[in-house]
């Protein structure tokens, strides 16, 4: 991997040369991989058999990983690092390979998370990974699952938020999403979006957010994102900050 000096930002490929960024903006330099086995080859020849079948389920992740983002969309444009892509097919991945009733090649996401505790895999799992929802927030919540409803009782924004360097207000928002595995059909639901100025200031948050009506796996989300307020306007704060969480999956 090679470094580019200069002022002139570079991404794309180049002949055999491939300029891209990496994740702290740099830009980066590689070249391309070269093979001297040919895709009629590759097809047609048995030894390989193994390697196509993982190359069709890495293929349904990622095309199932497309969707997967799409859940909340709103709050993954806000809230998400370089790595979620990858960590999303990486995940979905995992879930097909829990399949046992199929074999190698002809696994699937649908019968993969109905093996049991598979749909725990998706709990917890963070768009930005640098700003976890447990690190982020800094206090008990709960899902009152009656009211439909997050509730965060004697919420203070002061003290129950571990706020960027130069955040002046907080955003908080639940949403949930029913999504149908076989059909990749889902429905997504989201709650009034509660905003707070870096001050004390205790209330009783609540953020309700009605049911989806779709069948499927329902997943509840957490979202907490960070502006600054300059002059008259607000600015929201790279997504890098933000936060977004799976924090409950459901039947």
């Amino acid at each position: 991997m090679a470094k580019v000096i200069g002022n002139i930002k570079i991404k794309g490929t180049l002949d055999d040369l491939v300029f891209y960024e990496g994740q702290d903006g740099e830009n980066l330099l590689r070249t391309k991989g070269k093979s001297s086995l040919s895709s009629a080859e590759f097809y047609s020849n048995p030894i390989y058999q193994r390697i196509r079948d993982h190359g069709k389920e890495f293929g349904q992740a990622a095309k199932l990983s497309r969707t997967f983002r799409a859940l909340v969309h709103a709050f993954n444009e806000k809230a998400k690092d370089q790595s979620y892509p990858g960590r999303v097919n990486q995940l979905l991945l995992e879930i097909i390979k829990e399949d046992l009733v199929h074999p190698v090649g002809q696994r699937t996401l649908a019968q993969g998370i109905q093996e049991e505790e598979v749909a725990s895999y998706l709990l917890g799992f963070e768009g930005n990974k640098l700003r976890p929802l447990d690190k982020v927030l800094l206090a008990p919540w709960q899902w009152n699952v009656a009211a439909c409803q997050v509730e965060v009782p004697e919420f203070d924004p002061l003290v129950h938020i571990d706020w960027p360097a130069n955040a002046s207000h907080v955003e908080l928002c639940a949403g949930r999403t029913n999504w149908d595995f076989e059909s990749t059909h889902f429905v997504t639901h989201y709650s009034e979006t509660f905003t707070f100025e870096k001050i004390s200031e205790v209330v009783d948050l609540q953020l309700a957010v009605a049911e989806p009506e779709a069948s499927g796996l329902s997943f509840l989300y957490f979202y907490i994102g960070f502006s600054e307020k300059q002059r008259k306007k607000m600015k929201p704060l790279k997504r890098i900050h933000n936060t977004v969480s799976l924090c409950k999956v459901y039947e």
